[in-house]
């Protein structure tokens, strides 16, 4: 395996993180590139498993660390901070993406691909189309889910068209619906895998909160300064007042350990379109984020659900606040 081109997500990878893994090191083998494998450098969460499982299709092996030099190609992220450890030594070879740019350094040039679309997953599937290559059932169908789970089923703000022509003909190659069905059949056969998926997520419950708040976590930079945001989808809040200070005792443990500026959980309630933010960290950032306390000890972020598009840029903002 170690002779094989790796083709890897982020850590903590989400649904996105293995669909475009698993789908583009096939898509890369098929079109005679080289033998690319795809592998995993974290867990799989509760909803990757049901897609997986749904569709059949064998979760990629973990890959905790790259031994140096080995060639790899890194989808859905471009940070060496969110990416495999051992990754500073290795061989980046391509990277296929669609967060913001902030690169690792390379001494050849290489393959990239960054698009402003909700899913890495619309891209596997727009190259493999572009190329004339049917992407195998199983295969197609994992690719569904992570551009439907990135999006949450289309209510994200980052979706944009391409993630619906990606998604219909996702469907078609899965075999959820006929080639010649029609439109309206085809949007529904996506709902009715889109929202069982959603409800796979694990959510908070009685899950022990450093699973919670490691579970997605990723860590950026702005200057001098580092924070980590974590996500997850419930499909209610009515569980999160209880476990507020645990979450928060999760998230400080992280905060001191990584030397954080700021620790943030995003808890996104994809029925109501809203989230709340559970946040520790330095009172400066914490004052200067946009967002007023709700009445449970949360910062209320009405009408948002995307950490790309809607919070990130906004921490950005306030942790440069500290100059």
């Amino acid at each position: 395996m170690t002779d094989t081109i790796l083709v890897t997500g982020h850590r903590n990878p989400d649904m996105d993180a293995i669909a475009s893994a698993v789908g583009y090191a096939w898509l890369l083998s098929t079109l005679g590139a080289g033998e690319y494998t795809a592998g995993r450098p974290g867990d799989i969460n509760s909803q990757t498993a049901f897609a997986l499982d749904h569709f059949g299709v064998q979760a990629p092996p973990l890959v905790a660390e790259v031994a140096p030099a080995r060639r790899v190609v890194m989808v859905d992220h471009n940070e060496l901070e969110q990416s495999v450890i051992g990754l500073d030594a290795a061989a980046v070879i391509e990277i296929l993406d669609h967060h913001r740019l902030a690169t690792i350094t390379t001494t050849l040039p290489i393959r990239v691909t960054i698009d402003a679309v909700g899913s890495c997953s619309t891209l596997v599937s727009e190259r493999a189309a572009a190329e004339g290559v049917t992407l195998p059932a199983g295969i197609a169908g994992v690719l569904l889910c992570g551009i439907l789970s990135d999006t949450l089923v289309f209510r994200s703000p980052t979706t944009t068209p391409r993630e619906h022509a990606a998604a219909r003909r996702l469907a078609i190659e899965a075999g959820l619906a006929p080639a010649d069905a029609s439109k309206e059949t085809v949007i529904a056969a996506i709902q009715a895998v889109g929202e069982p998926l959603l409800n796979a997520s694990a959510g908070i419950g009685d899950r022990p909160a450093e699973e919670i708040v490691g579970g997605d976590l990723k860590f950026f930079e702005q200057g001098a300064y580092r924070f980590g945001i974590v996500q997850i989808e419930v499909t209610n809040l009515s569980d999160l007042p209880r476990r507020l200070g645990d979450l928060k005792g999760a998230l400080t443990t992280i905060l001191t350990a990584e030397s954080l500026i700021l620790a943030l959980l995003m808890v996104t309630d994809v029925v109501r379109g809203d989230s709340q933010l559970v946040a520790v960290g330095d009172a400066r950032v914490l004052a200067a984020l946009p967002y007023p306390l709700s009445p449970m000890g949360t910062l209320d972020a009405p009408g948002m659900m995307s950490r790309k598009k809607q919070l990130l840029p906004a921490v950005l903002e306030a942790v440069a606040t500290l100059g």
